[in-house]
């Protein structure tokens, strides 16, 4: 079983039907987040920087996943 099957199954990840305009939104949105990060850093803004960054990774992630028809889908929260 590969891991992409593997988390089929457990319902990590769904299957979606591939649209390369959400690809490309994605991919668009993650670069203009990468390009602010850098804009952060210059002016001193490391917390901000580090946010646009894992933003930025994270969504050119999601465009990998949903190139191939798949996104992740959410972690159910534990309530106390």
């Amino acid at each position: 079983m590969t891991i992409e099957e593997h988390l089929l199954a457990r319902g990590r990840l769904q299957a979606i039907p591939v649209d390369a305009a959400r690809v490309a939104r994605l991919l668009d949105d993650s670069q203009r987040h990468l390009a602010t990060a850098a804009a952060a850093v210059d002016s001193g803004d490391l917390a901000g920087a580090y946010q646009l960054g894992y933003d930025s990774a994270r969504k050119a992630f999601s465009a990998l996943l949903a190139l191939d028809g798949l996104r992740l889908k959410g972690m159910e929260l534990t309530r106390t």
